[in-house]
């Protein structure tokens, strides 16, 4: 195998490791080549859940705290957090809380149940009319930002001023640099989630 260029100048090692690493390997995607999947759940299973059977939609999803209280999620007609007591059931052998589990029902029925482990908790920060979620960091040094609905807080109510304290608050119960979001996932049930910086 000829290593000539065109020009028909014999090409070096360094010519020829030049031009494999700047020229795409398409093959280097997940799951080749050693490279691993992310993995997006901590549990996976497939079961039988009839307490869901009656329910119209397809998917449900709810959160277990570490405090064993449980929320559904985007409030599902029919579906009560006692409707998915079999499936918290069958998952405390597989993971602890708090986690985010997610139920699809598949065609022949049964229900999917995938679940992965989150580092949230409900928080009580009332209603706040026309707020989704809000953002508080503090950086090692010291500098501090907050966000309302992915937006910089400026002037804000009263009442958000006070939310955003709270979340400040707790999360500096835990870490010195930190970034804490709260998010709205019911009308007056928010969930707290605290990471390290």
């Amino acid at each position: 195998m000829s290593t000539a260029d065109p020009t028909g100048r014999e090409r070096t090692f360094s010519d020829r490791f030049l031009d494999a690493m700047t020229s795409p390997v398409p093959w280097l995607g997940p799951g080749i080549n050693g490279l691993q999947r992310a993995r997006q759940w901590d549990a996976v299973r497939v079961v039988p859940v009839p307490t869901l059977d009656a329910v119209a939609d397809d998917e449900v999803e709810f959160h277990r705290y570490a405090d064993g209280s449980i929320v559904v999620v985007e409030p599902v007609e029919g579906v009560a957090v006692e409707a998915c007591q079999p499936v918290v059931s069958m998952l405390e052998e597989l993971i602890e809380p708090p986690y985010a589990a997610l139920l699809t029902r598949r065609p022949d029925g049964a229900w999917g149940v995938a679940a992965s482990e989150e580092p949230i908790e409900p928080i009580a920060l009332g209603e706040l009319p026309g707020v989704q979620s809000i953002s508080v960091a503090v950086l090692p040094d010291g500098t501090e930002s907050a966000l309302v609905d992915d937006a910089e807080a400026g002037f804000v109510a009263p009442d958000v001023a006070r939310a955003l304290g709270e979340v400040k608050a707790v999360a500096a119960t835990r870490y010195d640099a930190f970034t804490a979001t709260a998010t709205r996932i019911r009308l007056q049930v928010w969930e707290l989630s605290v990471d390290p910086l």
